[in-house]
């Protein structure tokens, strides 16, 4: 926190409630619209607005990301949890779930919680496979 903030943090803190609610939500409504600004200001999200196409790449945050953004959370003393869902046995995978629970330790995490989900079809794909075999 900047030296400045802090400042204007105890400077509010010496207003009485009711003004210290006020100055909270229009500073909360100025960060909400910087920080939309900053999510539509992205290539991928201006393509995709502009011919309704992107690649997945663009929209689906790396592990790597999602990791460091789980170890954001956990350093300001949230509860951090994780679901792997689906768990697909593609060629390898023992190799790849591995790999991914050594990135979890590299990056500090403390998982409260470990969800593991299984691969699920829709009923049409499994009438699909029905008449298959």
């Amino acid at each position: 926190m900047t030296e400045q903030l802090q400042q204007a943090i105890e400077a509010l803190q010496r207003l009485p409630s009711d003004a210290q609610d006020t100055i909270a939500a229009r500073i909360l409504e100025e960060i909400e619209e910087q920080e939309w600004d900053a999510i539509v200001s992205k290539p991928h999200v201006q393509a995709l607005a502009e011919d309704g196409e992107t690649e997945d790449s663009d929209i689906t945050p790396s592990i790597a990301t999602r990791l460091e953004a789980a170890r954001y959370a956990q350093d300001l003393g949230y509860e951090v949890r994780v679901r792997v869902d689906p768990i697909l046995t593609i060629e390898h995978w023992e190799e790849h779930y591995a790999d991914f629970v050594a990135q979890v330790k590299a990056a500090g995490l403390n998982f409260r919680y470990w969800t593991l989900g299984t691969y699920r079809e829709k009923n049409t794909q499994l009438d699909g496979w029905r008449e298959r075999w």
